[in-house]
């Protein structure tokens, strides 16, 4: 994890000499307590979005998707396993 110019956290994946940031677009800040990638390269991890919720994601080839059961205001993803499956916590409104 590392902060921009503009003192924003996000995390980062470097492979074969390259770095892809991770950020879903609209989010402020990553969690840097709680990343996770499987060897299949997907990643999972948490954050802040731009209304000040904390959420997680899953990132693969270039995708982001947001993980928050309806009804929860925070969820923080932890781990991925090889079959894909998240493991987290989180709490209900």
């Amino acid at each position: 994890m590392g902060h921009d110019s503009t003192g924003t956290e996000k995390g980062f994946i470097y492979r074969d000499g390259i770095y892809t940031e991770l950020l879903p677009p609209g989010w402020n800040n990553m969690v840097s307590n709680y990343i996770g990638i499987n060897n299949s390269g997907v990643v999972v991890g948490s954050g802040v979005d731009s209304t000040g919720t904390l959420k997680g994601f899953i990132y693969s080839d270039g995708v982001y998707t947001e993980l928050l059961p309806p009804g929860w205001s925070r969820v923080v993803a932890e781990k991925i396993n090889e079959n894909g499956v998240v493991l987290g916590n989180g709490s209900r409104q």
